[in-house]
């Protein structure tokens, strides 16, 4: 599968590691040393956890089209080895936002992925907005 910035099919299915960081996007540039380590929420290695939130990240087949003015949190960021390859900022565990996307979408398992958030990243609730 060829590398494309905006094709979530191959971000979700290259994933080899997450990260999930406080707000609601994450800038690369911005150094280690001027970041808040209270922003890293999670570092997701485990091949099996990566599994269950690829099935979680499938958009429902119908889509209402709006955009949530709420600001999203946290964010997740999907990397293949050591690039990164998009990311998901969470409005609500039924809708997320990304650079794929025109529009917030509808999940088609939203309590899956409220569970999995839960269970691998349990301060993800905590949003200082």
């Amino acid at each position: 599968m060829d590398a494309d910035p905006l094709d979530v099919e191959y971000a979700v299915h290259s994933m080899t590691r997450l990260l999930v960081v406080r707000g609601p996007s994450y800038d690369p540039g911005v150094k280690r040393r001027r970041r808040d380590p209270d922003d890293l929420l999670a570092r997701i290695d485990d091949p099996g956890a990566l599994t269950e939130l690829r099935a979680c990240l499938v958009p429902a087949d119908e889509q209402d089209g709006a955009s949530w003015t709420t600001t999203a949190d946290p964010t997740l960021v999907l990397h293949a080895g050591d690039d990164i390859v998009g990311t998901v900022s969470v409005v609500t565990p039924a809708y997320v936002r990304g650079p794929w996307w025109d529009t917030d979408v509808i999940l088609r398992h939203p309590d899956r992925f409220e569970r999995w958030l839960d269970a691998h990243v349990p301060r993800w609730r905590a949003s200082p907005w």
